[in-house]
């Protein structure tokens, strides 16, 4: 907004505000405030947006959204300003800002209402002394010498960027006679369009032609003109025919902006995530491989004596296909080789299974379609694996569930007798039924806290691979709460009372590695 439009437009709201009552004040966007008045027998709306380059102020039909939680100026705004009454304004134009007086009890401290459309809406006690005071005008000779037009605006804020091109592109008498005309003050707004006829531009002079054809626009028609002014405020009503709906569409871009920014992050953040699922199936299918080299190892192993320790074992040839030598930790037996190659392609093939169904999740998350929420049985569910330290207690196996949950197993009967003192009263405790097993609980952070389904399925399967049943396809396992369970005295560790169960669950089991 040119500081000569500024000055008619001002002037107008200056007219029309004169002892209008503030009844509310919104901050709906950053930079933006709406000012609902009750000013000349009718309730109005005035949008204000402050910034440098393209600063609004207008009357609107439309009433914009209060947020929830207002900023702390706004409310200051509310505190000194909030249904009062607003006198005659002060115009300081080549600042481009209008001061209202507030209209207080006598008992009350006089204020301000400042509106600067560089900087904001503040509340001020008292107003500069230089706030209002006419602006200097260049000389004769400035307007002239066309070349030291560009410099002057520092000297002379009157020249503002418009003028200065409009002075260019005129000769010196008219530019002279321009200046003159600014200076006294008054007239009207002329209104532009572009090429598809919507208006872009107004002015408080008619731009030359030639100016005109380098920005692409031309005079609004005249007719529709001054049957679009209103005949009380026409400098209003052209501005809010132009600026409304610029507003409203540069709203609707900074909204659209703002909802697709978490979407792009979530793209990117699915985007690493399934790079690293990929990176972790690479390290999964390697531990997988493994178990080729046990089985072969498994067809050689009557060969070697029990506690015989090599670097490398031959396998294959004549009817077992290609030779090959199969590289070996000489810390551990050839047996114990096989036994950890077994079990690290279970723990791959587990991995792998839960992988997929993760990398379901993320995919189905980023179609917009409901994620799985159970693993098929052939996928064979599990926790993760146990780390190699327990915080809790050296017998005690840690594990976290698929849903986050901590899942705590005893590894001997010292571990099983020790959950007792390590978990709470509303843990939930889990055992086979009718025979033997290792002990495990799931913690919860309290009493009322739900337990997935899928958790308590993968805490089931782990107690049914330390129990009596983890030969069989499927494993037996009850459920109870900690407080329920307790030790029997006198006996041995990790004997224990149950006096209710909460239910039992049927798991499928694998095998950790075949028998040798």
């Amino acid at each position: 907004m040119d500081s000569h439009s500024f000055r008619i437009i001002s002037g107008e709201f200056a007219e029309l505000l004169d002892g209008a009552r503030l009844e509310k004040i919104h901050g709906p966007r950053p930079g933006v405030l709406a000012f609902t008045v009750f000013a000349k027998g009718r309730k109005r709306h005035v949008i204000f947006r402050y910034e440098r380059q393209n600063p609004l102020l207008f009357l609107s039909g439309q009433r914009l959204d209060n947020p929830s939680h207002p900023p702390a100026a706004v409310m200051r705004l509310r505190k000194y300003c909030g249904n009062r009454r607003l006198g005659r304004a002060v115009i300081d134009y080549a600042a481009r800002a209008l001061a209202f007086p507030v209209l207080v009890a006598p008992e009350e401290e006089p204020c301000w209402l400042l509106l600067d459309m560089v900087n904001g809406a503040f509340v001020v006690n008292n107003l500069p002394e230089e706030f209002g005071a006419a602006p200097r005008w260049p000389e004769r000779a400035v307007v002239d010498e066309k070349s030291s037009l560009e410099g002057a605006w520092q000297e002379y804020t009157v020249l503002t960027p418009l003028l200065r091109e409009t002075l260019a592109a005129l000769e010196p008498l008219d530019g002279q006679a321009l200046l003159v005309d600014l200076e006294a003050g008054g007239g009207e707004l002329f209104l532009y369009a572009d090429t598809e006829g919507r208006p872009v531009l107004y002015t408080a002079w008619p731009l030359p032609q030639a100016l005109c054809e380098r920005r692409s626009i031309a005079p609004y028609p005249e007719e529709k003109l001054h049957s679009l002014a209103h005949e009380a405020y026409p400098a209003l009503t052209v501005v809010a025919f132009t600026d409304e709906p610029k507003f409203f569409a540069d709203l609707g871009k900074a909204v659209q902006k703002e909802v697709s920014v978490p979407l792009r992050r979530s793209v990117k953040k699915q985007s690493r995530l399934l790079a690293k699922l990929e990176q972790e199936k690479k390290r999964l299918t390697v531990m997988l491989t493994q178990r080729e080299d046990a089985r072969a190892l498994q067809e050689v192993l009557w060969r070697y004596p029990a506690e015989v320790r090599l670097d490398s074992v031959p396998v294959g040839g004549e009817s077992g296909g290609p030779s090959r030598c199969i590289a070996l930790n000489p810390l551990l037996t050839v047996r114990e080789n096989m036994a950890r190659m077994f079990k690290e392609s279970a723990r791959g093939a587990r991995g792998l299974a839960m992988l997929e169904v993760r990398r379901a999740q993320v995919l189905a998350s980023e179609a917009g379609l409901p994620a799985p929420e159970t693993v098929s049985e052939d996928a064979v569910a599990r926790a993760l694996p146990e780390s190699n330290e327990s915080s809790e207690n050296k017998n005690v196996a840690r594990f976290r569930s698929s849903d986050g949950f901590t899942l705590l197993r005893g590894k001997n009967a010292k571990g099983n007798q020790s959950l007792l003192k390590i978990g709470k009263s509303h843990d939930l405790w889990l055992h086979a039924e009718d025979g033997p097993s290792a002990h495990l609980i799931i913690r919860r952070s309290h009493a009322a806290e739900e337990i997935p389904e899928q958790t308590l399925r993968e805490a089931a399967i782990l107690v049914g691979e330390k129990s009596w049943q983890r030969h069989d396809a499927r494993a037996r396992i009850m459920v109870a709460l900690l407080r329920h369970v307790h030790a029997v005295k006198g006996a041995a560790p990790g004997t224990v009372k149950v006096d209710a169960v909460l239910r039992t669950i049927v798991v499928p089991l694998a095998s950790e590695f075949p028998a040798c």
